[in-house]
């Protein structure tokens, strides 16, 4: 098969190459110093395990003890794990190198090992041909009946020729066969197709990207590459589920900081619909695994300047976006997890976690080993392949990673004051949960389904909490929040303010009362001048109210500055008539006499008329203008000797009045008499009070003045006097 086609856009590559050799040295590498972790190991041979998950900064995962640790074989420096994967019956198969120490040049050798679920050795074997040649292995499968096939390469050293290598056993690991193709330096990807038939990727002899389909004895069906000026590293396959086949990996002129991704696809018959490369994404950009995602794109993970990158591909090849999470080391593999997001396995020992947009979520991290491959099994938990460094030497390692995951964010609670707290905690750990906690428990209780309760009254403020589950191996999943105890509810009335009545000249005095969880602790008022309002609500005039009608806003305030305001009108209104201060009291005087009666009265409104029924023999003079209270009675003419009745009111402003009755009698000067005095006083009022006063008794003094004169006359004087009170 020919594939001329695509060269010119492999020389326009080639190009760009020649170009991102000249901006190379301004690059900046990821720091791979730290690719090997030493690992104590103790005097008993057992090994001091260090790892830790975190998942952010509200929720982290501490696993101290992993479901189980697996070592094999000897420690030697050729040993590796180059891929795991999960057996239909549970258990794992491991293909990697093994360092042979009976070579002469200890060479390694290929090693196919089976496990149990538990990660217990079953069996292993070992492939290869001499201790001249050195073999290498790249991905394994389980067939669908059951045998093992993996792939790889061979190196002769004495010719430094290179074959791709094809390797078929049978379910326990005894060779059915053992075939190299020298079409081939290596291949990287098999799959078995729903015929039987096996289809293979890696690369040609001369660098190119290689494919071929072969049946299940390994015969070759077709073959074919794809030249171009670059070298080509094939570093991963898939098949789609539209049956096609994807295949990716990275271009590049031999220089390690410079290279490019590619993706191609192809079907089982060797009919190519597209292959591209990726120049736009930079000059340093590794693509080494490929995952389909339920939208039919394709999702690369890889390293961008040595850092974790992903990209998404469209099912015509055209790139939709690329993302770099400059924090996290290059990316090696993918899963998708049940739950959603991505598990990507990176260098330096850890796994980093995105969610469906990819942001991080967290990472997992086992210094115990270095990984190159790991697997999602069926209750999410990892089991991660790869070896374990003890000075200049590897062990075949095998570690299976517990799934603790919180099914919900860490979110902050805030309830109001007195409000109970309540929130239901669920939480996924593939070991099963032992128990839940939460650190203040004086305030908090978590059950043993992860409900958290609050235990006691909360005050207002804020509460660091740390609640945390622990699976069957104590390990622990942590998600610290606070929780916020606020009082925004205003205080409440227990009687709403009413309109207020008051008589002019009466005290006024109102108590209000309202409740409030966390205390009033204040109340205002906004007449201040005329008004005070105490620490419990109660309402007094400081100054004399005048009729009329005043508004008043009242304002109840808690100790967190919730406020309840009220209004309510308070009318002033005088119904009471005024009251005499001096009681118009019958009179007596002799004829020819002036009548002058003294009479006042007092009302809170002040007087605004005076009258009487007799307005031809008497008349009022009214005080000053600024004292209408008192008046001052005298006859209008010279009264005739006898009995006048007098019926005197007094208003005030607002229509209230008093009255009262009483007689002025005049006698004849020679008549002496004694008189007997009845006052009758009326009061015109919408009050239920009236005030009167009794008029001093008339005093009369008689003088007998006598003087003799000559012949002795004797004249007898009645003088009358009236006393008033002034």
């Amino acid at each position: 098969m020919h594939f001329r086609r695509y060269r010119t856009i492999l020389s326009a590559v080639s190009i760009f190459f020649i170009i991102s050799l000249l901006i190379a040295p301004f690059m900046n590498p990821f720091d791979m110093s730290k690719e090997f972790n030493e690992v104590e190991v103790n005097s008993d041979d057992s090994i001091t395990l260090n790892h830790s998950m975190t998942i952010s900064e509200s929720e982290n995962t501490d696993i101290e003890n992993p479901v189980w640790f697996k070592t094999y074989g000897p420690n030697y420096s050729k040993n590796r794990i180059r891929d795991t994967i999960e057996c239909s019956d549970g258990g794992f198969c491991i293909l990697g190198t093994l360092g042979n120490p009976e070579d002469e040049m200890y060479f390694p050798d290929a090693i196919l090992l089976k496990t149990d679920s538990d990660g217990n050795h079953l069996w292993n074997h070992t492939y290869g041909r001499s201790d001249t040649v050195s073999e290498s292995t790249a991905d394994v499968i389980e067939c669908a009946n059951g045998d093992f096939v993996f792939v790889g390469g061979q190196f002769l050293h004495s010719t430094f020729d290179r074959w791709g290598w094809l390797v078929r056993t049978n379910s326990t690991g005894h060779l059915k066969y053992n075939l190299t193709y020298p079409s081939s330096s290596r291949l990287v990807r098999i799959t078995e197709l729903s015929s039987g038939d096996l289809f293979v990727s890696g690369n040609s002899i001369s660098n190119a990207i290689f494919f071929m389909k072969t049946d299940e004895n390994g015969t070759v069906i077709w073959s074919g590459a794809i030249d171009s000026p670059l070298i080509d590293e094939v570093t991963d396959m898939i098949q789609c589920s539209s049956g096609e086949l994807i295949i990716t990996g990275f271009s590049h002129e031999g220089s390690p900081d410079i290279s490019i991704p590619f993706m191609l696809k192809i079907d089982e018959d060797a009919d190519l619909s597209w292959y591209k490369h990726y120049t736009s994404f930079g000059a340093d950009v590794i693509s080494n695994s490929v995952f389909e995602r339920e939208s039919g794109t394709y999702l690369m993970v890889g390293g961008k300047d040595g850092h974790l990158w992903f990209c998404e591909i469209s099912v015509d090849g055209d790139s939709i976006w690329d993302k770099t999470i400059p924090t996290e080391p290059q990316g090696i593999a993918i899963k998708h997890l049940d739950g959603g997001g991505y598990a990507a396995l990176t260098n330096f020992h850890r796994i980093t976690f995105v969610d469906e947009q990819f942001e991080p979520k967290g990472t997992c991290t086992y210094d115990i080993i270095t990984g190159n491959s790991f697997v999602l099994t069926q209750n999410n938990e990892f089991v991660i392949g790869g070896y374990l460094r003890s000075s200049n030497n590897y062990t075949l390692a095998l570690l299976r990673e517990p799934w603790l995951q919180w099914n919900h964010s860490a979110i902050d609670i805030q309830v109001e004051y007195l409000q109970p707290i309540s929130r239901d905690f669920n939480a996924t750990c593939s070991q099963n949960i032992d128990a839940w906690t939460v650190n203040a428990t004086s305030f908090f209780d978590i059950d043993s389904n992860g409900i958290l309760t609050n235990n006691s009254v909360l005050d207002v403020g804020v509460y660091p909490i740390t609640v945390m589950v622990n699976d069957t191996l104590e390990n622990t999943l942590i998600q610290e929040f606070l929780v916020t105890v606020e009082d925004t509810t205003s205080p409440e009335w227990i009687q709403i303010p009413e309109n207020q009545l008051l008589e002019l000249g009466t005290a006024f005095s109102y108590d209000l009362n309202a409740f409030d969880s966390s205390g009033v602790s204040d109340w205002s008022l906004n007449a201040t001048g005329l008004f005070d309002i105490d620490a419990n609500g109660l309402i007094t005039n400081i100054q004399p109210l005048e009729v009329g009608v005043y508004g008043l806003m009242v304002t109840a305030e808690d100790i967190y500055s919730n406020e309840l305001t009220g209004e309510f009108s308070l009318t002033v209104s005088d119904s009471v008539g005024p009251t005499w201060i001096i009681t118009p009291s019958d009179v007596t005087e002799t004829e020819g006499q002036d009548i002058e009666i003294n009479i006042a009265a007092s009302d809170l409104s002040g007087i605004d008329s005076w009258t009487c029924n007799d307005t031809v023999n008497f008349q009022i003079a009214v005080g000053s203008t600024h004292d209408a209270g008192s008046c001052l009675i005298t006859n209008a003419i010279a009264l005739d000797v006898g009995t006048y009745g007098l019926n005197l009111t007094v208003t005030d402003p607002f229509g209230n009045k008093i009255s009262s009755t009483f007689t002025v009698t005049i006698i004849e000067a020679s008549v002496i008499t004694t008189i007997t005095t009845t006052t009758t006083t009326t009061t015109e009022t919408t009050s239920t009070t009236t005030t009167s006063e009794t008029a001093e008794q008339i005093s009369q003094t008689m003088l007998l003045v006598g003087a003799v004169s000559g012949w002795g006359v004797a004249v007898l004087v009645i003088v009358v006097m009236m006393k008033r009170r002034t």
